[in-house]
């Protein structure tokens, strides 16, 4: 039986913006998004972020929290990069939010591990910028 790719990738609780180029299929297994994101080519961040009405600063984005639900694990927040807003609402934690800035060729992931009662803690992984170009002689 085959299952639809946004079927699958909704029963393993990814989130994705802006829809990346067909790629070879992911491996099995509810960790296959988050290991698809090669972590030696990255920025690891990692954060605890408390509830406020402003948005705080994470690496390249700002994120606000708009909702914490510390019994279910589940929160609400709106990501700002750049000059694009997105807001989520109800993510799950461990569920990762994927998304690529403006001029970025990898995608960032934005993972929250723990949902308390005044804060989220999780980690932000971003593509390191590519070294200089040498001169040419």
């Amino acid at each position: 039986m085959k299952i639809p790719i946004s079927l699958a990738a909704a029963c393993l609780g990814v989130t994705f913006f802006l829809a990346a180029a067909p790629q070879a299929p992911p491996p099995t297994g509810a960790s296959a998004p988050v290991a698809a994101i090669a972590p030696g080519n990255r920025d690891l961040t990692t954060f605890t972020l408390f509830k406020d009405k402003q948005p705080t600063g994470i690496g390249a984005i700002q994120v606000m929290i708009k909702k914490l639900d510390a019994n279910a694990q589940k929160y609400s927040v709106d990501i700002w990069v750049g000059t694009r807003h997105m807001e989520k609402k109800d993510i799950y934690a461990g569920e990762p939010i994927v998304f690529y800035a403006a001029n970025d060729d990898q995608p960032h992931e934005f993972l929250v591990r723990h949902v308390l009662d005044d804060r989220l803690e999780g980690r932000l992984l971003s593509p390191r910028p590519l070294p200089p170009a040498l001169p040419q002689p």
